[in-house]
This record gives C-alpha cells, sequence and structure tokens, in this order.
C-alpha cells in the first residue's frame, strides 16, 4: 500500500536527488487537497487446518481509500469547502468458502447527504452435490439528492461515478444479468433480472427468462452447449419469458402498470 497526501491546490512534479551516488526519486501528484491510501491487496485466511489448495477466503485487488476536498460552493470566506470520502477497487477476486466473485471493480463517493456509486462483478455458487448459482451483478445507486460526476483512479482503471441526468439524483438500481440457479437434473431458472427505486415507485423486471422442472435422464442440464435442448428430457418448460412491474405509492396506485409476458411448453 502507498500513502499519499497533497495538502496545497496544484499538482505536484518534483525530482529529488536520494542518496550520494546521485538517484533520484520523482514525487508526482494531481491537485490537492487529498489524502489517499492505494495499493495492491492479497489476503488469504484459512478458518481450518485442511483446507487444501482452496482456501476458506480470499482476496485480491486493486483499492483506494481517500478523503478529497471538492469545490468551495461559495468561494473564499464563505461556507468551508465540502470534503467526501472516495472508495474504488479494480480488478477484484475473491472466494468464500466456496462462494467466488471476480472481475470486479467499483467505486463510491460518501458525502453527508448521502453516498453515490458504482458496483459490479461476477458471482459463481457451488454447493457440492445440490446446486448451483451464478450471473454477472450490477449496482447503481445515489441518496444524496444532487447529480454527481466523479471519476476514481484505481491501478490502471478509471471508475466513472457519472449521474447527470434529471432522473439521476436519488435511486437504486441492482440488477443481475445472465443469472442461472441450477438444481440439476431437476429444476434451472436463468435470464436477467433488476429492482431498481425512483421518484418513490419501485420497478421489477426480468427478460429472457426460461425456468425448466422436470427431469433429465443422463442427470445433467436440459440443454447441450449449442443450446438443444436433449432427447428424453420431461417436464415444463417457460421460455423467454418478460415481466414488468412498476409499483406507485399510495397517491398514484390507480395508475399501477403490470406486464408478463410468458411462453410455456411442456415436453
Amino acid at each position: 500500500m502507498q500513502l499519499q497526501i497533497n495538502n496545497t491546490n496544484q499538482a505536484v512534479n518534483e525530482t529529488f536527488v536520494v542518496d550520494s551516488a546521485g538517484n533520484t526519486q520523482t514525487l508526482s501528484l494531481p491537485k490537492g487537497p487529498f489524502l489517499r491510501l492505494a495499493g495492491h491487496v492479497s489476503l488469504v485466511i484459512n478458518f481450518t487446518q485442511d483446507a487444501g489448495d482452496r482456501p476458506d477466503f480470499s482476496l485480491q485487488g486493486d483499492f483506494v481509500f481517500e478523503q478529497i476536498t471538492l469545490s468551495d460552493p461559495d468561494g473564499p470566506g464563505g461556507l468551508p469547502p465540502v470534503k467526501a470520502i472516495r472508495i474504488g477497487a479494480a480488478n477484484v477476486s475473491s472466494n468464500v468458502l466456496g462462494v467466488s466473485f471476480t472481475n470486479g471493480k467499483g467505486g463510491f463517493l460518501f458525502l453527508k447527504e448521502g453516498v453515490a456509486g458504482v458496483l459490479s462483478l461476477t458471482a459463481d455458487i457451488d454447493i457440492a452435490g445440490i446446486g448451483s448459482a451464478g450471473g454477472d451483478v450490477l449496482l447503481q445507486i445515489n441518496t444524496t439528492n444532487t447529480n454527481v460526476d466523479q471519476t476514481i483512479g484505481v491501478g490502471n482503471e478509471n471508475i466513472a461515478i457519472k449521474f447527470t441526468g434529471p432522473n439521476d439524483k436519488q435511486f437504486v438500481r441492482f440488477a443481475i444479468l445472465n443469472a442461472s440457479i441450477e438444481f440439476l437434473p431437476f429444476f434451472k431458472i436463468s435470464g436477467d433480472f433488476t429492482v431498481q427505486t425512483a421518484n418513490n415507485e419501485s420497478l421489477y423486471g426480468a427478460r429472457d427468462v426460461e425456468i425448466f422442472l422436470g427431469f433429465v435422464p443422463d442427470g445433467g442440464s436440459l440443454r447441450y452447449g449449442n443450446g438443444d435442448i436433449k432427447p428424453g428430457a420431461i417436464g415444463l418448460l417457460v421460455s423467454n419469458a418478460t415481466v414488468g412491474v412498476v409499483k406507485l405509492p399510495a397517491y398514484r396506485r390507480a395508475s399501477r402498470v403490470m406486464r408478463f409476458t410468458p411462453m410455456a411448453k411442456r415436453r
């Protein structure tokens, strides 16, 4: 980890002679003021002595923790400049008791008014002898009641927190794409799912949903790798389903909108 500090309003790029041999070290920092702790983290923890090659907990990735000073809202002599906390992460992977997370990256801005941030990762859950689940998890959140436009540098990545639209001041958006839950050979559900809240409304949606409830003779999944259904499979198959539900506050419930368009097949 590396500690960086710049309490000036100027960028710094200075070279220093560090020993009698004339070796130099360059100090290069962006405009302040800020206090930053950044670096790569690799952590492995075993809760038991017989964890083997797969540790009980592991975490790797690039992380940044920083306190920054935002622009003065009313110039010198008025209210003090606004300070904020920013946390960023990139290239994150983790394993916790058989639940793995990969391709993780995100950034969050903490203000006294609330929090704004983005997060994405791929999750994979494998319960030996029972089933499996996984998908690409996405989160966007802004509870500050104001537009946000910040960029956090993490390693070689720039994490943008950019919510500048008129409807981007107060919301939570959560989605799982390419989601899949399997209890082979009897059950599988897959598709894209989302839950969102904005302007006192809650939105629930799903697309490309497929649900299979039945039995596959070879004990595996319903489909081959090319997408064809395996012969001999029997059960109920719902495919290409789309669901959209909007939950409105009490004073607007007379205009509630719901949509459900499944296609079901029996085999």
